[in-house]
């Protein structure tokens, strides 16, 4: 009787964590959905921050009566299959895994690999759609059990994504949007460019202008005082870094329900393994969580994915307006969701309904949740220079591209071949059921997606250059959980029943100390200055961070010249000094603004102080930047150039004041600069 009410009382505990997971996850779809639709309503008004506030008030309290008027989830689960014996056609599918995975190997050919992965899935899914067999659920055990372990998981992932530190040079322009908002909330949202100084610059890619989260943590430091800094390297992260465990348990209850806890384990797994490549999902994790490309890739893509299958099993209005919520959060995280959130939202309708013909109004009704996100792309992709004519006029040869993002996001290591392996294979382990499904139509339309034969046209019109993000449509994490998870299907059999559990964790093993050859999380991890443990603190490099605040000091708000590696960060800063150069990709996209001698210029002067080779010229061309940019303040790192740049400065009324070791700053005295040329940033739209 007391075992029987303990059972009673475990039950009732787990129900109510996996309640508050699923409804913590709904809420911060629901509400940053809102919040987004608020951003792209002030933005089309020509609105603040002010109005945006008013506007997300109203819209986030509409959003919340329309929750209260739906109520609550109704939860849903299949039933089990009692069939174990795996087919004839999945034992072949595994062997011509092998095959593949020998042939990339030894061959190197990736156009091979990508149709062998093709023809492969492209089977699986004929042979799941004529199968007799019922199509499934394994849910021997409550899906509730274990659902205590799930907040400790989300735990430990916040714990190691707050002393995790690897500074990414991409915060110059996504802390800066923040950065702006909070300095000058009556400007105009994305009216232009607020990291050179100058005025009337655009901004860097008209598709930012779909972005919403940065401006959210803009909001947040302009209403509570607390940096922008801060906001995105603590808070942000905090409350992504523990949505990721949840959002894959949503999914995974919605494919393995009897082992899911399971999956979510091995994804954090795979997520500090995946490591070998700079662009490879556990480089996306809790080395990067504070950004919005990594939470689109780690929560917002699993829970479109569930919200899809949820909305095939069970159609219902609230269902339907999650999945389009979990889309429209999506482009406010990154504008590669324009496409990436759609296409992912079809891949879930698909697999969810089984390639079931009496399925299809459902899937219908599923993509018009993807409308809204549809337009904002097309509306997008009309003012984007992304170059249609590129497509006809590349010269690259078939499968080049393919080439690179195989290497790009999977490396080169043991790591890629158990990708590919893990693509091809894992249908063929799971008995038929939304596991199944899932790990065949995902993979299949992912691999469609990035197809050497017209990879051409998917970046013109999709991904753009960076084609490797056509991989995030491939969900790698999940789809080495499910692989990994695929013995625990031999606990329904009293022969193989005791090895189950033992070879996932043999799995994990090697997943962790032998696949790959950088872990996320090590000091060798791919980022620009590598991954360290330490204690809580910002995300960013001591030295320039530090001569950064420096410059902040000497000279807010004024135009300086700094080395790259200082320019980078000082956008990040509140009220910052306005460095020549941020990075030399934002100085090639704007060359097409003011002109390619412009963008040489300022590269020329800034490696200068740095102490770079530069051509003989470049001295006199950095006296006359001097006055030509109204320079308040000059960083020189010590080299056999200081010297020289130092008497220059002298001469030009510059006066030395304390630096950091290794530098050497200088302050034009008086600070009394004629602005008349100066391009500093003046507020365009008061």
């Amino acid at each position: 009787m007391e075992e029987t009410e303990a059972n009673s009382e475990e039950s009732r505990e787990n129900s109510i964590s996996l309640r508050w997971a699923d409804r913590l996850c709904d809420l911060t779809c629901a509400a940053f959905a809102g919040w987004t639709l608020a951003v792209h309503a002030s933005i089309g008004l020509g609105g603040n921050l002010y109005l945006l506030l008013w506007v997300a008030t109203a819209t986030l309290l509409a959003i919340g009566l329309l929750i209260r008027r739906l109520g609550p989830r109704t939860p849903f689960r299949e039933r089990e299959a009692p069939a174990l014996e795996l087919p004839t056609v999945q034992w072949m599918a595994v062997l011509a895994t092998a095959v593949a995975v020998n042939l990339y190997l030894f061959t190197g050919n990736v156009i091979w690999t990508w149709w062998f992965c093709v023809v492969v899935l492209a089977v699986g899914a004929l042979h799941m759609s004529a199968s007799a067999t019922p199509s499934v659920a394994i849910a021997r055990e409550p899906v509730q059990a274990g659902a205590g372990w799930l907040w400790p998981i989300a735990a430990l992932c916040c714990g190691l994504t707050l002393i995790a530190h690897r500074p990414d040079i991409d915060d110059a322009f996504y802390l800066n949007l923040g950065v702006a908002a909070a300095d000058h909330p009556g400007w105009r949202l994305f009216a232009q460019d607020t990291m050179h100084g100058v005025a009337d610059l655009p901004l860097l890619l008209e598709a930012y202008r779909v972005h919403s989260y940065e401006l959210l943590n803009g909001a947040l430091s302009f209403a509570t005082g607390i940096p922008v800094a801060v906001c995105f390297y603590f808070i942000s992260a905090s409350a992504a870094s523990i949505l990721v465990p949840l959002a894959y348990g949503r999914l995974f209850r919605n494919l393995i329900p009897a082992v899911w806890l399971w999956g979510v384990v091995c994804v954090v797994a795979v997520l500090i393994a995946f490591g070998d490549a700079h662009r490879s999902h556990g480089n996306f994790a809790f080395v990067r969580i504070w950004q919005g490309k990594s939470i689109f890739l780690c929560v917002a893509l699993p829970l479109i994915y569930a919200y899809a299958i949820e909305f095939v099993r069970r159609p219902s209005l609230r269902g339907w307006l999650l999945l389009a919520a979990a889309q429209i959060a999506g482009i406010g995280l990154t504008s590669s969701a324009l496409w990436g959130a759609p296409f992912a939202a079809g891949l879930g309708l698909c697999a969810g309904a089984g390639l079931r013909v009496r399925k299809l109004p459902v899937v219908v009704l599923g993509v018009l949740a993807s409308s809204y996100v549809i337009a904002a792309g097309l509306a997008v992709l009309g003012s984007m220079e992304l170059a249609a004519t590129t497509a006809a006029s590349d010269p690259t040869p078939v499968g080049f591209h393919l080439r690179q993002t195989l290497q790009k996001v999977l490396g080169t290591g043991s790591f890629h071949l158990a990708a590919i392996a893990a693509v091809m294979a894992t249908w063929a382990l799971w008995r038929p059921g939304p596991a199944q499904r899932f790990a065949i139509v995902v993979p299949l339309g992912a691999l469609l997606l990035a197809g050497p034969y017209w990879e051409n046209f998917t970046r013109s019109y999709a991904t753009g250059p960076s084609h490797w993000r056509s991989m995030w449509a491939l969900p790698l994490p999940a789809l080495f959980a499910l692989l990994l998870c695929a013995p625990l299907q031999w606990r329904a059999s009293t022969r193989w029943r005791s090895w189950a559990i033992p070879t996932t964790v043999a799995g994990m093993a090697v997943l962790l100390l032998f696949l790959p050859e950088r872990m996320s999380l090590g000091p060798d991890s791919p980022g620009t200055h590598g991954a360290r443990i330490a204690r809580p603190g910002l995300k960013v490099p001591p030295e320039p961070y530090a001569i950064a605040l420096r410059m902040r000091e000497v000279a807010p708000g004024r135009n300086v010249i700094v080395p790259p590696k200082v320019g980078a960060w000082l956008p990040t800063i509140h009220h910052h000094a306005y460095p020549l150069v941020v990075r030399d990709s934002y100085l090639r996209r704007y060359a097409k603004v003011w002109g390619e001698d412009e963008s040489l210029a300022r590269a020329l002067v800034s490696r200068y102080v740095a102490g770079e080779e530069v051509p003989p010229f470049t001295p006199i061309l950095f006296e006359k930047a001097l006055d030509h940019y109204a320079i308040a303040a000059v960083c020189v790192k010590d080299s056999e150039h200081s010297a020289p740049i130092g008497r220059l400065l002298r001469d030009q009324g510059f006066s030395p004041i304390p630096g950091e070791p290794g530098y050497s700053l200088w302050q034009r005295a008086g600070q009394d600069i004629n602005l008349s040329h100066s391009n500093a940033l003046q507020n365009p739209h008061p």
